[in-house]
Protein backbone atom coordinates (compact mmCIF):
# COMPACT_ATOMS: atom_id res chain seq x y z
CA UNK A 1 0.00 0.00 0.00
CA UNK A 2 1.52 3.33 -1.06
CA UNK A 3 0.83 7.05 -0.77
CA UNK A 4 0.98 8.95 -4.06
CA UNK A 5 1.41 12.65 -3.41
CA UNK A 6 2.99 15.92 -4.46
CA UNK A 7 3.48 19.36 -2.95
CA UNK A 8 1.45 22.30 -4.23
CA UNK A 9 3.12 25.70 -4.57
CA UNK A 10 3.41 27.21 -1.09
CA UNK A 11 3.66 30.74 -2.48
CA UNK A 12 0.23 30.64 -4.15
CA UNK A 13 -3.03 31.67 -2.46
CA UNK A 14 -6.00 29.45 -3.29
CA UNK A 15 -8.20 26.83 -1.69
CA UNK A 16 -9.18 23.46 -3.13
CA UNK A 17 -12.07 21.15 -2.39
CA UNK A 18 -11.51 18.25 -4.76
CA UNK A 19 -8.77 15.86 -5.81
CA UNK A 20 -8.83 13.53 -8.79
CA UNK A 21 -6.75 10.49 -9.62
CA UNK A 22 -6.90 8.90 -13.07
CA UNK A 23 -5.83 5.43 -14.10
CA UNK A 24 -5.27 5.38 -17.84
CA UNK A 25 -4.62 2.53 -20.28
CA UNK A 26 -1.52 0.65 -19.23
CA UNK A 27 0.16 -1.65 -21.74
CA UNK A 28 1.35 -4.57 -19.65
CA UNK A 29 1.26 -8.33 -19.98
CA UNK A 30 -1.90 -8.27 -17.91
CA UNK A 31 -4.35 -5.89 -19.60
CA UNK A 32 -6.85 -6.30 -16.75
CA UNK A 33 -4.69 -4.63 -14.11
CA UNK A 34 -6.59 -3.00 -11.30
CA UNK A 35 -5.64 0.03 -9.24
CA UNK A 36 -7.12 0.21 -5.75
CA UNK A 37 -7.72 3.58 -4.06
CA UNK A 38 -8.32 3.45 -0.31
CA UNK A 39 -8.55 7.13 0.64
CA UNK A 40 -7.71 10.67 -0.34
CA UNK A 41 -6.05 13.16 1.99
CA UNK A 42 -4.19 16.43 2.18
CA UNK A 43 -1.52 17.46 4.62
CA UNK A 44 -0.58 21.04 5.35
CA UNK A 45 3.11 21.87 5.53
CA UNK A 46 4.34 23.17 8.83
CA UNK A 47 4.78 26.95 9.25
CA UNK A 48 8.29 28.27 8.57
CA UNK A 49 10.75 28.48 11.45
CA UNK A 50 12.97 31.51 10.90
CA UNK A 51 16.64 31.76 11.78
CA UNK A 52 17.17 33.83 14.91
CA UNK A 53 20.95 33.74 15.31
CA UNK A 54 23.89 35.13 13.33
CA UNK A 55 26.65 32.52 13.20
CA UNK A 56 28.99 34.24 10.73
CA UNK A 57 29.31 36.38 7.61
CA UNK A 58 31.88 37.75 5.16
CA UNK A 59 32.89 40.87 7.04
CA UNK A 60 35.58 42.24 4.71
CA UNK A 61 34.85 45.77 3.53
CA UNK A 62 35.81 47.77 0.47
CA UNK A 63 34.78 47.96 -3.15
CA UNK A 64 37.30 45.37 -4.30
CA UNK A 65 36.45 42.62 -1.83
CA UNK A 66 33.43 40.35 -1.44
CA UNK A 67 31.55 41.35 1.70
CA UNK A 68 28.26 41.29 3.60
CA UNK A 69 26.61 44.41 5.01
CA UNK A 70 23.95 44.71 7.74
CA UNK A 71 24.14 40.97 8.58
CA UNK A 72 21.88 41.33 11.64
CA UNK A 73 19.05 42.54 9.40
CA UNK A 74 18.57 38.94 8.23
CA UNK A 75 17.36 38.00 11.71
CA UNK A 76 15.44 41.22 12.33
CA UNK A 77 11.76 41.19 13.25
CA UNK A 78 11.17 43.79 10.52
CA UNK A 79 10.18 41.96 7.32
CA UNK A 80 11.61 44.78 5.20
CA UNK A 81 15.11 44.63 6.72
CA UNK A 82 17.70 42.84 4.62
CA UNK A 83 21.37 42.01 4.61
CA UNK A 84 23.28 42.49 1.36
CA UNK A 85 25.87 40.17 -0.18
CA UNK A 86 28.18 42.03 -2.55
CA UNK A 87 30.75 40.72 -5.00
CA UNK A 88 32.73 43.40 -6.89
CA UNK A 89 33.82 43.48 -10.52
CA UNK A 90 35.94 40.37 -10.86
CA UNK A 91 37.97 40.09 -14.03
CA UNK A 92 39.74 36.88 -13.05
CA UNK A 93 36.96 35.10 -11.17
CA UNK A 94 39.29 34.49 -8.21
CA UNK A 95 37.54 36.42 -5.44
CA UNK A 96 36.14 34.41 -2.51
CA UNK A 97 32.35 34.36 -2.18
CA UNK A 98 30.32 36.65 0.04
CA UNK A 99 28.36 34.65 2.59
CA UNK A 100 25.84 34.81 5.42
CA UNK A 101 25.50 32.04 8.01
CA UNK A 102 22.31 31.94 10.14
CA UNK A 103 21.43 29.61 13.01
CA UNK A 104 18.21 28.25 14.54
CA UNK A 105 17.43 28.02 18.24
CA UNK A 106 14.62 25.69 17.12
CA UNK A 107 16.37 23.14 14.87
CA UNK A 108 14.89 21.59 11.76
CA UNK A 109 14.83 17.94 10.76
CA UNK A 110 16.33 15.96 7.92
CA UNK A 111 13.98 16.20 4.93
CA UNK A 112 12.85 19.74 5.74
CA UNK A 113 12.78 22.47 3.09
CA UNK A 114 15.46 25.08 3.84
CA UNK A 115 15.97 28.39 2.13
CA UNK A 116 16.29 32.16 2.16
CA UNK A 117 14.06 35.04 1.14
CA UNK A 118 16.07 37.05 -1.39
CA UNK A 119 15.82 39.84 -3.94
CA UNK A 120 18.03 41.97 -6.11
CA UNK A 121 17.71 45.73 -5.88
CA UNK A 122 15.73 47.24 -8.79
CA UNK A 123 16.16 44.20 -11.06
CA UNK A 124 15.02 40.59 -11.23
CA UNK A 125 17.34 37.75 -10.34
CA UNK A 126 19.14 36.53 -13.46
CA UNK A 127 20.42 33.08 -14.41
CA UNK A 128 24.07 34.14 -14.17
CA UNK A 129 23.67 35.21 -10.56
CA UNK A 130 21.59 32.18 -9.56
CA UNK A 131 24.20 29.78 -10.92
CA UNK A 132 26.75 31.33 -8.56
CA UNK A 133 24.65 30.91 -5.40
CA UNK A 134 25.21 28.00 -3.03
CA UNK A 135 23.18 27.03 0.05
CA UNK A 136 24.76 24.84 2.71
CA UNK A 137 23.00 23.03 5.55
CA UNK A 138 24.77 22.29 8.84
CA UNK A 139 23.62 20.01 11.62
CA UNK A 140 23.39 20.90 15.29
CA UNK A 141 26.86 19.34 15.51
CA UNK A 142 28.09 22.09 13.08
CA UNK A 143 29.00 19.50 10.45
CA UNK A 144 27.95 19.97 6.81
CA UNK A 145 24.93 17.76 6.08
CA UNK A 146 23.73 18.88 2.63
CA UNK A 147 24.26 21.58 0.02
CA UNK A 148 23.09 22.77 -3.38
CA UNK A 149 25.54 24.62 -5.59
CA UNK A 150 23.90 26.53 -8.42
CA UNK A 151 20.22 27.40 -8.86
CA UNK A 152 18.03 28.29 -11.83
CA UNK A 153 14.86 30.30 -12.36
CA UNK A 154 12.69 27.23 -11.72
CA UNK A 155 14.02 27.16 -8.15
CA UNK A 156 12.63 30.64 -7.46
CA UNK A 157 9.21 31.05 -5.87
CA UNK A 158 7.90 34.61 -6.13
CA UNK A 159 6.26 35.69 -2.88
CA UNK A 160 2.75 36.99 -3.42
CA UNK A 161 2.18 40.73 -3.17
CA UNK A 162 5.84 41.40 -3.93
CA UNK A 163 7.41 42.26 -7.25
CA UNK A 164 10.93 40.92 -6.81
CA UNK A 165 11.15 39.01 -3.52
CA UNK A 166 11.67 35.26 -3.85
CA UNK A 167 11.94 32.13 -1.78
CA UNK A 168 15.08 30.21 -2.79
CA UNK A 169 16.01 26.83 -1.35
CA UNK A 170 15.67 23.06 -1.60
CA UNK A 171 14.48 19.95 0.23
CA UNK A 172 17.26 18.45 2.35
CA UNK A 173 18.18 14.80 2.06
CA UNK A 174 16.77 12.30 4.51
CA UNK A 175 18.86 11.02 7.38
CA UNK A 176 19.34 11.03 11.12
CA UNK A 177 20.31 14.63 11.80
CA UNK A 178 18.85 17.95 12.91
CA UNK A 179 19.36 21.25 11.09
CA UNK A 180 21.12 23.88 13.20
CA UNK A 181 22.43 26.35 10.60
CA UNK A 182 22.09 27.35 6.95
CA UNK A 183 24.59 29.35 4.93
CA UNK A 184 24.13 31.20 1.65
CA UNK A 185 27.18 31.97 -0.48
CA UNK A 186 27.34 34.16 -3.58
CA UNK A 187 30.34 33.57 -5.80
CA UNK A 188 31.99 36.05 -8.11
CA UNK A 189 30.83 36.37 -11.70
CA UNK A 190 33.54 37.29 -14.17
CA UNK A 191 33.12 40.87 -15.37
CA UNK A 192 30.02 41.68 -13.30
CA UNK A 193 29.34 43.60 -10.11
CA UNK A 194 26.69 41.64 -8.19
CA UNK A 195 24.64 42.15 -5.03
CA UNK A 196 21.90 40.13 -3.37
CA UNK A 197 19.50 41.15 -0.61
CA UNK A 198 18.82 38.46 2.01
CA UNK A 199 15.80 39.04 4.27
CA UNK A 200 15.78 35.85 6.33
CA UNK A 201 16.59 32.15 6.45
CA UNK A 202 14.09 29.44 7.36
CA UNK A 203 13.19 25.77 7.44
CA UNK A 204 9.85 24.02 7.41
CA UNK A 205 8.61 20.46 7.21
CA UNK A 206 6.87 19.49 3.97
CA UNK A 207 6.14 15.88 4.76
CA UNK A 208 5.73 15.47 8.49
CA UNK A 209 5.85 11.86 9.79
CA UNK A 210 2.40 10.65 10.82
CA UNK A 211 1.14 10.46 14.37
CA UNK A 212 0.36 6.87 15.31
CA UNK A 213 -2.23 5.60 17.81
CA UNK A 214 -1.64 2.20 19.40
CA UNK A 215 -4.04 0.17 21.54
CA UNK A 216 -2.98 -2.05 24.44
CA UNK A 217 -5.60 -4.64 23.55
CA UNK A 218 -8.47 -5.45 21.19
CA UNK A 219 -10.52 -2.49 19.97
CA UNK A 220 -13.69 -4.63 19.95
CA UNK A 221 -14.68 -5.86 23.42
CA UNK A 222 -17.59 -6.31 25.80
CA UNK A 223 -19.27 -3.60 27.82
CA UNK A 224 -17.53 -3.01 31.15
CA UNK A 225 -14.01 -3.44 29.75
CA UNK A 226 -11.63 -0.68 28.56
CA UNK A 227 -8.78 -0.23 26.12
CA UNK A 228 -5.97 2.30 26.45
CA UNK A 229 -5.10 4.34 23.35
CA UNK A 230 -1.63 5.92 23.20
CA UNK A 231 -0.43 8.53 20.71
CA UNK A 232 3.15 8.41 19.45
CA UNK A 233 4.92 11.19 17.55
CA UNK A 234 8.34 10.46 16.06
CA UNK A 235 9.32 14.16 16.25
CA UNK A 236 8.80 14.28 19.98
CA UNK A 237 5.62 16.33 20.31
CA UNK A 238 4.35 16.54 23.89
CA UNK A 239 1.22 18.67 23.34
CA UNK A 240 -1.73 16.35 22.66
CA UNK A 241 -5.43 17.10 22.15
CA UNK A 242 -7.86 14.20 21.63
CA UNK A 243 -11.28 14.64 20.08
CA UNK A 244 -12.61 13.69 23.53
CA UNK A 245 -11.03 16.83 25.00
CA UNK A 246 -8.29 14.91 26.84
CA UNK A 247 -4.78 16.39 26.70
CA UNK A 248 -2.77 13.40 27.90
CA UNK A 249 -0.71 11.13 25.67
CA UNK A 250 -2.87 8.10 26.59
CA UNK A 251 -6.60 7.80 27.20
CA UNK A 252 -8.75 4.97 28.52
CA UNK A 253 -11.76 4.23 26.32
CA UNK A 254 -14.87 2.32 27.37
CA UNK A 255 -17.38 3.56 24.79
CA UNK A 256 -17.83 2.93 21.08
CA UNK A 257 -16.61 5.69 18.80
CA UNK A 258 -13.94 6.99 16.47
CA UNK A 259 -10.93 8.50 18.23
CA UNK A 260 -8.10 10.68 16.95
CA UNK A 261 -5.58 13.09 18.37
CA UNK A 262 -3.93 16.37 17.29
CA UNK A 263 -0.34 17.12 18.22
CA UNK A 264 1.69 20.32 18.29
CA UNK A 265 5.45 19.98 18.08
CA UNK A 266 8.14 22.54 19.03
CA UNK A 267 8.02 23.91 15.44
CA UNK A 268 4.34 24.91 15.89
CA UNK A 269 3.44 22.14 13.46
CA UNK A 270 -0.02 20.63 14.00
CA UNK A 271 -1.11 17.28 12.64
CA UNK A 272 -4.05 14.94 13.20
CA UNK A 273 -3.49 11.24 13.60
CA UNK A 274 -5.26 8.61 11.56
CA UNK A 275 -8.49 7.78 13.39
CA UNK A 276 -8.99 4.52 15.24
CA UNK A 277 -12.42 2.95 15.80
CA UNK A 278 -13.46 1.28 19.04
CA UNK A 279 -16.50 -1.01 19.18
CA UNK A 280 -18.02 -1.87 22.59
CA UNK A 281 -20.45 -4.77 22.41
CA UNK A 282 -23.44 -5.06 24.75
CA UNK A 283 -23.31 -8.07 27.02
CA UNK A 284 -25.92 -10.73 26.19
CA UNK A 285 -28.91 -11.00 28.52
CA UNK A 286 -29.47 -14.61 29.59
CA UNK A 287 -33.04 -15.86 29.39
CA UNK A 288 -34.20 -18.94 31.27
CA UNK A 289 -37.32 -20.73 30.07
CA UNK A 290 -39.18 -23.57 31.77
Amino acid sequence: MYAIRFATDITEHYTFKEARIEFNNVLTLNLLNEFRVYSVFYQQSCPPVYADGLFGYGDSTGLLVSHTTFPHHAISANVNDSSTLTVPLNLLGLLPPAYLDLSFSNPGHAGDYVGFTVSKASTLLDVGLLQNIEVEVYGTDNLLKDSLDGFNVLDLKLLSETGNRYMLGFVTKSGNYNIGRIRILMGATVGLFENLNVYNGFHFSIDRPPVVITADGPTTFCSGDTVTLTAYDSLGATDFLWNTGDTTQSIAVSQSGVYYVSVNDPNSCTLNSVAIEVNVMSKPVPVITG
